[in-house]
């Protein structure tokens, strides 16, 4: 009698600890989908003809916008998770964010917000393709309750706290160019309420178990570019721009720590970075004796060359390691002109590199 209390005293022990163990389990994968019904501003779209005629049209619509998302690994501190998925293709790109935060029970999303964009070029030499399609779409939801499905919709609890949705089309063919544009000005609420699901969450644990990040401050900086106030858009191109995305996006990650812009110039000076040419030899000094930054992100406005036509820019992103004190070239450049004005999409790219390498 004895010898069976111990077994079964033994056996309840380890199916205690078992379940500890599946306690400790952290969510790792993720997969979204999302469908939101939109009404669209009047959408233009104009037809330029050899001849010089021009024809354009707007009109008024609903478009029903969706996407979906499915990683292996996706980024989790505490009730803090994100997660970023890159598809490129010979002629087209996508990018999609997403960041939020759970209850402390984990029975319900309390924030999500994704973000995707879509580049289609004309030829697969990004150098000297333009931009035939765009599509960029961010939501922001709040309150999704956890389902036996994942984290599904509520039609009394979920609100659409932020959306936008932009498309931009541009085909040239045979005598005549064909561009459409259309934004996104409200959610249409009447069809939402028919809708059964907007968004579904579903999150998968694996034995992981999710420890304090050992780096959550990131600075971004630029490079390459001393020209001061209003002179500084005309000489060096929508650098200003690209640098205040970026740190809009560093800064929708919940637990990052986006170092505050007035120090960008003390950053810049106690950089190590003469050996990459990013600063002159006499204004460096010791890194992280003014601001302690984990990650110093640096958006590098290049040289022109003798081929490229009047107002175009080349941009190129460094990442520097406090770790290991490296320079990083990430290959990430932009060139950016009037053919090829989309420079978000290089913001997107240089947040996706950096998060998925560094944090």
């Amino acid at each position: 009698m004895k010898s069976m209390n111990k077994i079964i005293t033994t056996t309840f022990i380890f199916i205690l600890m078992l379940g500890l163990a599946q306690g400790q389990r952290e969510y790792r994968k993720a997969y979204i989908i999302i469908g939101v019904p939109a009404i669209v501003e009047k959408v233009k779209k104009t037809l330029r003809f050899e001849n010089g005629k021009v024809i354009e049209n707007r009109e008024e619509k609903k478009q029903a916008v969706s996407l979906n998302v499915s990683l292996d690994d996706m980024q989790l501190n505490g009730n803090n998770f994100s997660g970023i998925k890159v598809t490129t293709y010979p002629v087209s790109e996508e990018i999609i964010s997403f960041s939020g935060v759970l209850s402390d029970d984990h029975s319900m999303i309390k924030t999500i917000t994704i973000d995707q964009q879509y580049l289609k070029y004309n030829l697969a030499n990004r150098a000297i393709a333009h931009v035939e399609e765009k599509i960029n779409a961010s939501f922001t939801f709040k309150n999704i309750p956890k389902q036996y499905r994942g984290y599904v919709y509520d039609k009394e609890k979920t609100i659409i706290s932020d959306a936008s949705w932009y498309k931009y089309r541009y085909l040239k063919y045979r005598a005549i160019s064909e561009t459409t544009t259309s934004k996104m000005i409200a959610v249409d609420e009447e069809s939402i309420k028919k809708w059964t699901q907007c968004i579904l969450v579903k999150m998968q644990p694996t034995n992981y178990t999710a420890e304090a990040p050992e780096r959550n401050k990131v600075a971004v900086v630029t490079a390459g570019c001393e020209v001061k106030g209003d002179a500084k858009a005309e000489q060096c191109g929508p650098i200003v721009g690209i640098h205040a995305l970026l740190v809009a996006k560093f800064s929708k990650v919940p637990g990052m720590k986006v170092l505050e812009r007035e120090h960008m110039d003390l950053i810049l000076q106690e950089q190590k970075l003469s050996e990459s040419g990013l600063v002159e030899e006499g204004s460096k000094v010791e890194s992280g004796k003014i601001i302690d930054e984990d990650i110093l992100v640096i958006i590098q406005l290049q040289e022109p060359t003798p081929d490229d036509p009047p107002e175009t820019y080349h941009y190129k992103l460094f990442v520097k390691d406090k770790q290991t004190g490296e320079l990083d070239d990430t290959g990430i450049s932009a060139r950016i002109g009037k053919e090829n004005i989309f420079f978000d999409h290089f913001v997107m790219r240089a947040y996706a590199y950096v998060m998925k390498n560094y944090f």
